[in-house]
């Protein structure tokens, strides 16, 4: 049984900051992740190019590990809105979405 309180965690996404703090990031995060608890991870991630509604992107070291590591986990992105221009770069990524009351702008 999961406990009723999330773990939220705000993140920073840095895309120009290389493949290493992006692995660095992802692990950290994973590590935290928690089977007993609702899992929230929020954040201005800088990745345009990921398709949300079809979970695909360029294969390449910005995008990939974002949508690679949301997959492995149970996330599911929840913002269905550009957050800036045309783009959804705000992430509200949540691993039970039954505890998500709502997302608007």
């Amino acid at each position: 049984m999961r406990s009723d309180i999330p773990f939220i965690k705000p993140i920073l996404y840095c895309p120009s900051s290389g493949a290493d703090y992006q692995t660095s990031l992802m692990q950290c995060i994973r590590s935290y992740c928690s089977l007993n608890r609702v899992n929230i991870v929020t954040g201005d991630f800088n990745c345009p190019r990921v398709d949300w509604s079809s979970l695909t992107c360029p294969n390449d070291t910005i995008h990939e590990p974002l949508l690679k590591f949301a997959i492995e986990c149970g996330f599911i992105q929840t913002v269905k809105f550009p957050t800036r221009e045309d783009n959804i770069l705000d992430l509200i990524l949540i691993d039970d979405v039954q505890h998500l009351l709502s997302i608007f702008e």
